[in-house]
């Protein structure tokens, strides 16, 4: 006997003939149908499946959105704290005066530009323990003429800040523009 293709055995509706009506039917047998399931436990002892929860309606759009809103949490306290420590930075009486001389350094301007503006990401570390600290950092600097970076080694004592390098690195110029004097 030869296997049965797909449709093979299924009833076909002659032409012109109409389409079984779906939806409701009539029923014989008692006006109210409930009053006869709950008598007799229903049609084979089945009951209505319970009403579902919350999560099992929600949980597809609930679970990325708490995904994504958790890392965007994560992403905003990260943030925080590097705004944070790059005011400290900012803030500090060592890195002050430093913005304060590059800006006033005739070749740092002549080489960058008018105005010169600090950049964002400062990278190293600052000290300060009352009276005395310590300071090694290097902040970018940027103007309409170029980019360069700030590097700062300072050592203070008494109160007061003693630079050990002060300098600016021009990109595109191979030397250092010194920003100390030669009897400090």
């Amino acid at each position: 006997m030869p296997a049965c293709a797909p449709g093979w055995g299924r009833r076909r509706r002659r032409p012109g003939s109409r389409r079984p009506r779906r939806g409701r039917q009539r029923r014989s047998g008692p006006a109210r149908p409930e009053a006869t399931m709950q008598a007799s436990g229903g049609p084979g002892g089945a009951q209505p499946p319970p009403p579902r929860t919350w999560w099992q309606r929600n949980w597809k759009w609930f679970l990325p959105v708490s995904i994504l809103g958790g890392l965007a949490l994560v992403a905003a306290f990260v943030g925080a704290i590097a705004l944070f420590v790059f005011g400290l930075f900012i803030e500090s009486d060592v890195y002050a005066e430093a913005m304060a001389r590059a800006r006033a350094n005739p070749e740092v301007v002549r080489a960058l530009g008018e105005p010169i503006v600090p950049g964002f990401w400062v990278k190293g570390t600052l000290e300060v323990n009352g009276p005395s600290g310590s300071a090694d950092f290097a902040a970018p600097l940027t103007g309409p003429g170029g980019h360069g970076t700030l590097y700062i080694t300072a050592q203070k004592k008494a109160g007061q800040w003693r630079f050990e390098t002060l300098e600016v690195a021009v990109e595109g110029m191979e030397d250092r523009i010194p920003l100390t004097a030669s009897g400090e």
